[in-house]
This record gives structure tokens, C-alpha cells and sequence, in this order.
């Protein structure tokens, strides 16, 4: 459910949660956006079905389907698909489809695919075991 109400500033703050997923008409740009269950954490927009699934399975907090505009809860990291139900998942349906940013969201950041796929690389490779007979091919560009 969304919930606006006026904040001490005269800002208009619009809650999201998972239990209670809302349906907008409209968004005011101004408003402050905050996601129930999210302190501190991250905010991507996905721009094709494509980068929404890989999305789905980053550790980026909230995901917005800007061609849908759906905004998703992602509550359970690099698991496949969002979270157990009414924990993650769809929180909200935008119907005009409005631009939204890491700005409009309290506590967020902008998600950095780039950062999130060099750490996840990194884990795989410090993850892989060489054996004596493993071969590990390195090709540069120069």
C-alpha cells in the first residue's frame, strides 16, 4: 500500500511496501520515496526484460521496470526471482510510467551494475580450483 502523507518539511512522502502492493495514477517528482524493509541499499532501473532478469538476480534492493512501470522489492540478493511473497516482490504499479531515480528513494543509492560484476567475477575466480593439470589462459588487448 502507498501510503502519502506530508512530511515535517512540507515534502510529500509516499511508502511502499510488499505486503501491499499500490496502484498509482500519478507521482509527484518531488515526492520522497520510501520502501518499507529498506534502510540503506540500492536502486536500478531496468530498461529491458533482459536487464530486469539480471536484475532479478543482483543484489540491487529495489528494481524499477521503467517500459512497465513496476517497481519491485528485490528481498532475497543474488537468489533467483524477488523474494518469499508479501516480503519482496511487486510493491508498486505506476500507470504513466513516470522516470524515477536513487534520488527520489530515502536511504538509496544508485545501483553500479559494474562494481556489482567485477565483485561477483572475482568471487568466481577466487572460488575456482587450479589443479596441476588446469590450464588458466589470460588474453589482453593492447
Amino acid at each position: 500500500m502507498a501510503n502519502g502523507h506530508d512530511h515535517d518539511h512540507g515534502e510529500v512522502v509516499v511508502e511502499f511496501s510488499a505486503k501491499r502492493p499500490a496502484k498509482l495514477k500519478t507521482l509527484d517528482a518531488d515526492a520522497l520515496i520510501l520502501v518499507d524493509g529498506v534502510e540503506d541499499g540500492s536502486f536500478a532501473v531496468a530498461s529491458s526484460k533482459k536487464e530486469l532478469k539480471q536484475l532479478m538476480k543482483s543484489d540491487a534492493d529495489v528494481v524499477y521496470d521503467e517500459k512497465k512501470g513496476k517497481l519491485y522489492l528485490n528481498a532475497n540478493g543474488e537468489e533467483k526471482g524477488w523474494g518469499k511473497k508479501k516480503v519482496g516482490g511487486l510493491i508498486a504499479r505506476f500507470k504513466g510510467k513516470p522516470e524515477l531515480s536513487a534520488e527520489q528513494f530515502e536511504g538509496m543509492e544508485a545501483f553500479d551494475a559494474v562494481k556489482a560484476t567485477m565483485i561477483m567475477s572475482t568471487a568466481m575466480i577466487t572460488s575456482t580450483v587450479l589443479t596441476p593439470k588446469s590450464r588458466l589462459l589470460l588474453i589482453t588487448k593492447h
